[in-house]
């Protein structure tokens, strides 16, 4: 649903625009349409129209730990260490990480709650001979301030990524506000390949669901990227002082890549969040971060802002 969600917020832009949106499974047998698989045609954008091809990414997108299993997993974890982090006074950082694949049975979920609870006890880093690192550290409790980290907040997300030395990890926090605090980060051997992931997709994307005839559009939405989040980005990307962001970078790799001279933009949408904006109206509230190919030959002005404001 997430995925037609988003194909229907992007027909809708192009709709409020005055531009004519036309879907193959609903005109199969039209010479225009015929045999088509890419998402829908903007048919009065170019010389023979405009292919929009959009990819939902999920939150777990190149994770090596899904957001359900991790969250099974601290459930445990929560259940094992929480008088224990009741009892402290200080911070503590404890970053645990699996070799391979996170335990998945009851019984391998408790042993390892159970041996993350006797590090912790010992007050020891170890790495042990099956690959598993359990990594304790020292922080100041007074660094969480006032924020609520029960959220998804921006502002909770920078200070645990900042207090952990991890970057966009599911964290789990106990303890008692300003007294003491236990935040507990599981991650995987493994880097996490999000860009690398979507990109794989997108490639995929150009070279068998749009036809190569046409010029085309492929669309990015990030379930897991806020507006704000986005619009740094850009902001990053606009000043010349500071070096291209990994988006901006991975666009450009995927557009000057073969056999996708066809694609004459890429945008990067954020989650939508719905607003009212009056009786009856209203605002997905989501932003769009549109990169444009004019080195594409199929490329024309028409391509140009195709979602400015």
């Amino acid at each position: 649903m997430r995925a037609l969600l988003m194909e229907f917020a992007v027909a809708t832009h192009f709709t409020v625009r005055g531009n004519r949106v036309r879907w193959p499974e609903l005109e199969p047998n039209e010479p225009e349409l015929k045999d088509a698989t890419f998402d829908f045609l903007i048919e009065d954008l170019g010389d023979n129209g405009l292919e929009v091809e959009c990819k939902s990414v999920s939150h777990d997108k190149g994770r090596s730990i899904h957001r359900t299993t991790a969250f099974s997993l601290y459930e445990v974890l929560r259940r094992e260490l929480n008088a224990f982090a009741y009892s402290l006074k200080t911070g503590l950082v404890v970053v645990v990480t699996v070799p391979g694949s996170v335990p998945g049975s009851p019984s391998e979920q408790d042993a390892l709650a159970k041996r993350v609870h006797r590090q912790l006890v010992l007050g020891q880093s170890e790495t042990f001979d099956d690959g598993l690192r359990i990594s304790i550290t020292d922080c100041e409790v007074q660094r969480l301030g006032d924020v609520e980290l029960r959220t998804d907040s921006e502002d909770a997300r920078a200070i645990v990524d900042d207090i952990t030395g991890t970057r966009n990890r599911s964290v789990l926090v106990m303890g008692r506000h300003g007294v003491g605090a236990l935040l507990l980060i599981l991650q995987n051997s493994k880097d996490d390949g999000l860009l690398s992931a979507v990109f794989d997709t997108a490639k995929k994307a150009a070279r068998s669901q749009l036809s190569g005839a046409r010029p085309a559009l492929i669309l990015l939405g990030f379930e897991g990227v806020e507006a704000e989040q986005l619009a740094c980005l850009a902001q990053q990307d606009e000043d010349p002082t500071q070096a291209p962001s990994a988006a901006r970078l991975a666009v450009s790799q995927f557009l000057s890549g073969d056999g996708r001279e066809h694609v004459v933009g890429v945008g990067l949408l954020s989650r939508n969040r719905l607003r009212a904006r009056g009786s009856g109206c209203f605002d997905s509230g989501g932003a769009t971060y549109y990169f444009e190919n004019e080195s594409s030959p199929l490329w024309l002005p028409v391509f140009k802002g195709l979602f400015r404001a």
